[in-house]
């Protein structure tokens, strides 16, 4: 308003709830033309900071947190409010991005200080824009942050999605379109350049459900989707399923986002997502055909995993245990074909490396999303899942070096040397080491995890692109694959049938 006279004079005041994070007051008001507002309820907060965080390689550092009063998991930037502690706003934005994400930046540039709802609350926004930011230590939660996790996108994909809902807040909205006024001043690589004219379609939100009708159709100049996914058993903030999205145009298969589920509602809603796309699943999506013929399963795969998903965990895993128990030393659990082939263990293993129960987990969630699975169910053919195995190709890479631990006192800097080697060796743009055919372009720091859960979904990725170009010869899996056991698809395992290949090697 332009001067005191428009404003409105407070008659009476009074506070109806005050805590460190708000104040309720109610006012009785009277306009300038004499008009009685009676009640009139004013918000007090502290004022609130939000963080655009780009990354040295155009990276934008997002969190993921769930939003009580909205019921809802939202994408956000590193936000919160300021404490008393703070010295000022941009103090308060480099302790939230530390404490939110693990990421610290050298240079922090503001860029606008507005009020969220001036005709109810008190405080502003202050939105800053951290340049070249690292990861420099682990996240330090508020209990209200539970569950909060962080994502790496694109700059030129979180563009695209502003218009579909990718980020959920407005004033990150807002903060996020300022800092494009000052990012055009960066000068871009030739891979973000690259990025740009690639990524103007928008991404489709992953919980989008399929449309029947749009199935068939494609992403105009966009390239097709491909995602690779590291599975777990029991996903959560410390272990979450772990999700790669690329774009595959001609012979690149170029990174595109980096997405964290910490429950399985993500996972199925990916699942359920509007197509084409093709994605490598790590994790077992059959069992032995010795196991499904001596337990007496139905031998088919869709009637076996229909079994499976009439059964409580608890009953699967008493299960696989009462079947194991009385057998003989090397006949309690069994490989499946591909399994022998690739030194993977049997998909009945309940102990150590769970793969039982990462197949009861997805298994029957494939079997009730529709997908197609090539050998195993027909299903919609925008919507491809294949069994991937980054073991395999992580071994053609670097041999038989160990490359992640997920116990933080054996993550050493020799793992992170082979995690270094791995990713240079499979984004090599002179030599085709991964066998597959694809040049490969993602950011270094997808190796920087010691768990490599991102780096293993890079490879899976890579397997499930090499896939989608065999897709007019079965995906990549050979003829003689068992439809009741299922196949792992890798350039190298279309010679696991010839006896003079030894594929683990």
């Amino acid at each position: 308003m332009a001067g005191n006279d428009e404003t409105w004079k407070i008659l009476r005041s009074r506070s109806l709830i005050r805590d460190r994070r708000i104040d309720v007051r109610v006012d009785a008001c009277e306009t300038p033309s004499g008009l009685r507002v009676d009640p009139y309820y004013v918000l007090t907060y502290p004022d609130w900071v939000a963080v655009v965080a780009i990354t040295p390689d155009r990276q934008m550092v997002l969190v993921r947190q769930y939003r009580h009063a909205v019921g809802k998991v939202l994408l956000e930037a590193p936000a919160g409010s300021m404490e008393a502690s703070d010295e000022s706003p941009e103090a308060a934005a480099r302790r939230e991005l530390l404490e939110e994400t693990g990421y610290r930046c050298e240079r922090m540039e503001w860029l606008s200080s507005l009020y969220p709802n001036p005709s109810m609350q008190t405080n502003r926004v202050h939105a800053f824009l951290a340049h070249d930011v690292v990861r420099v230590d682990d996240q330090k939660l508020d209990a209200e942050e539970d569950g909060l996790t962080v994502e790496l996108l694109p700059i030129e994909t979180v563009l695209a999605g502003l218009g579909t809902g990718l980020i959920g807040q407005s004033m990150h909205v807002a903060a996020i379109l300022q800092a494009m006024t000052v990012l055009p001043r960066l000068e871009p690589t030739p891979e973000a350049d690259a990025a740009s004219r690639t990524e103007v379609t928008p991404v489709p939100p992953l919980s989008q459900p399929a449309r029947r009708d749009a199935r068939a159709t494609g992403t105009d100049g966009a390239g097709m989707r491909v995602f690779g996914i590291d599975f777990t058993s029991a996903p959560s903030r410390q272990k979450p399923i772990t999700c790669v999205e690329c774009r595959l145009d001609g012979g690149t298969l170029r990174f595109a986002a980096l997405h964290r589920w910490t429950h399985f509602e993500g996972f199925t809603g990916f699942l359920s997502s509007s197509g084409p796309w093709i994605a490598g699943l790590d994790f077992p999506f059959g069992q032995s055909r010795k196991f499904i013929e001596t337990i007496g399963w139905p031998l088919s795969w869709e009637a076996y995993v229909g079994h499976v998903s009439g059964l409580s965990r608890a009953a699967f895993y008493e299960m696989l245990t009462a079947y194991r128990l009385p057998r003989a030393a090397g006949d309690k659990e069994h490989q499946r074909f591909i399994d022998r082939s690739t030194g993977g263990i049997s998909p009945q293993k309940l102990h150590g490396v769970p793969v039982g129960l990462m197949f009861y987990e997805g298994a029957r969630r494939l079997l009730a999303s529709d997908v197609h699975l090539p050998l195993l169910r027909a299903g919609d053919p925008s919507r491809v899942v294949v069994e991937a195995y980054p073991g395999v190709m992580a071994r053609r890479l670097i041999g038989r070096r160990s490359y992640k631990n997920d116990t933080r006192s054996l993550q050493t800097p020799a793992l992170l040397a082979a995690r270094l080697d791995l990713f240079d060796r499979l984004c090599d743009p002179a030599a085709d080491l991964s066998r597959s055919g694809l040049r490969i372009e993602a950011p270094r720091t997808l190796a920087d995890e010691p768990t490599a859960d991102a780096l293993d979904a890079l490879l899976c990725a890579v397997q499930a692109g090499w896939a989608y170009g065999q897709k007019d010869a079965g995906f990549g899996i050979p003829p003689q694959a068992d439809p009741l056991e299922g196949w792992i698809v890798d350039p190298a395992l279309l010679r696991a049938f010839d006896p003079t290949q030894t594929i683990s090697r």
